[in-house]
């Protein structure tokens, strides 16, 4: 492959992943981008985690300190104006615009109510299916509950059902 001056094989200045265009004024990766886009936004403030400002940056990195990282981001010149004005413009419409449905809203209560049904039942279907294909589990005597003896491995599986 015959590399031109648009394909030379850049990186981005704040953890040295290879990019392909710049972001927010810089050679920046997307994800370097959007997390100062996020910091910016949010008005975060961020401790350095060694406390020395001097912490590496790399990529696929999953403890990187957020300060340096920030840090590093604004001393390369990267820059992200908020459009205030179409933000505004967006909630003015959103408060100006009636409902539409006709039916009354369900109350916060009602909804968590319905859901937590609904996750119930979805449980104690997938625990009836474990049951079908785990014919070693035991019955434990109790007069009026189905309850059932458990093992190691049939409480992994069941901890895979709740998550």
């Amino acid at each position: 492959m015959i590399e031109t001056a648009g394909s030379m094989s850049k990186s981005c200045l704040i953890c040295s992943t290879p990019i392909t265009i710049p972001h927010y004024g810089i050679d920046a990766c997307r994800s370097c981008a959007e997390f100062y886009k996020r910091a910016k936004v949010a008005g975060k403030r961020f401790v350095c985690r060694q406390g020395d400002f001097k912490c590496v940056i790399m990529k696929d990195s999953k403890f990187t300190c957020r300060r340096c990282r920030f840090d590093r981001c604004v001393e390369n010149g990267m820059n992200y104006e908020m459009r205030v004005k179409e933000t505004e413009e967006e909630l003015t419409v959103l408060k100006q615009s009636p409902s539409t449905s006709s039916e009354p809203a369900e109350s916060i209560l009602q909804r968590i109510g319905r859901l937590y049904n609904a996750s119930m039942d979805r449980r104690r279907n997938q625990e009836l299916q474990l049951l079908q294909y785990q014919p070693d589990i035991e019955q434990a005597p109790h007069p009026s509950q189905e309850i059932y003896m458990s093992t190691y491995s049939n409480s992994i599986r069941l901890f895979e059902i709740t998550f």
